[in-house]
């Protein structure tokens, strides 16, 4: 058994931003370029914590956020913390808009008019299973977006290979059980591809994740659990990862059901 000292799990996630229409009451999906504070490259600090720092910034026409650092054993923490993100960042937003935490969006042609609503601007990821950087994002319709909850791994004296084989826990039992639970939706022809992640120098950065699952605190709180025994699996290495990859990328990347399904029947793991 390998056991991780003083693991701590972090969030980057992305929201969209919405107005309401004034005749269906539905929302209207709107650049949040003209009001986010801060960029990839020069986060704005929203709050500084004890524990770490609140930040937001611009991604693409999203709205993102950051949230401290929280110990293994903290859920409600976890739950509070993004609660606490999402009302700093709501803080920015002009009168009558909100966020919206959906995996998918078709933005309409006059909400993205300038360059930077054009570009993805990501740096690149990698694939835990191959290693090989991830082809740049790319849909048919040039309009789709897509939002993410990204879950950041720490722990003490971080290794890179040991962060990959990680990473590919989190796809069994973060990921697999992720495509029974999120509806239909065209996230993945930009991002959230089986065991897409990056390595930090604290850990890594696990990237499959929509941000449907902070869309309610039951699915922040399975997404801690998730996390957690991932990580618990790693530690206790009762079988090969490597074996699996086959029938885990078929049911991450390929959105299969029924593959998904018997991994997580023969795995025990939660949905």
């Amino acid at each position: 058994m390998r056991k991780l000292q003083n693991v701590l799990f972090g969030s980057d996630a992305e929201s969209f931003v919405c107005v309401e229409d004034k005749i269906t009451g539905e929302p209207v999906y709107v650049t949040a370029e003209h009001f986010i504070k801060g960029t990839k490259h020069d986060p704005f600090i929203m709050e500084k914590t004890p524990n770490g720092v609140y930040m937001s910034c611009l991604d693409n026409v999203l709205a993102e956020f950051g949230i401290p650092p929280v110990r293994r054993e903290n859920p409600e923490v976890w739950v509070q913390s993004f609660h606490k993100a999402k009302e700093l960042v709501s803080k920015q937003l002009p009168a009558g808009h909100f966020l919206k935490q959906m995996p998918a969006v078709i933005m309409t042609d006059d909400q993205l008019v300038t360059e930077h609503s054009r570009t993805f601007g990501c740096d690149p990821t990698f694939c835990c299973w191959t290693w090989e950087t991830n082809p740049s994002p790319e849909a048919e319709d040039k309009n789709l977006r897509s939002s993410g909850l990204h879950v950041h791994v720490g722990y003490d004296n971080s290794d890179v290979n040991m962060t990959m084989d990680i990473m590919k826990y989190f796809d069994l039992y973060v990921g697999v059980p992720a495509t029974l639970i999120e509806p239909a939706n065209k996230r993945r022809e930009l991002y959230g591809k089986a065991g897409e992640c990056r390595v930090k120098d604290y850990g890594g950065e696990y990237r499959v994740l929509s941000s449907y699952f902070m869309s309610s605190d039951e699915l922040l709180h399975w997404v801690f659990k998730a996390s957690n025994d991932a990580v618990s699996a790693f530690e206790k290495e009762e079988y090969d990862i490597n074996s699996l990859e086959a029938r885990i990328t078929n049911a991450i990347s390929n959105n299969d059901a029924n593959e998904a399904k018997s991994l997580v029947k023969e795995f025990g793991i939660l949905v």
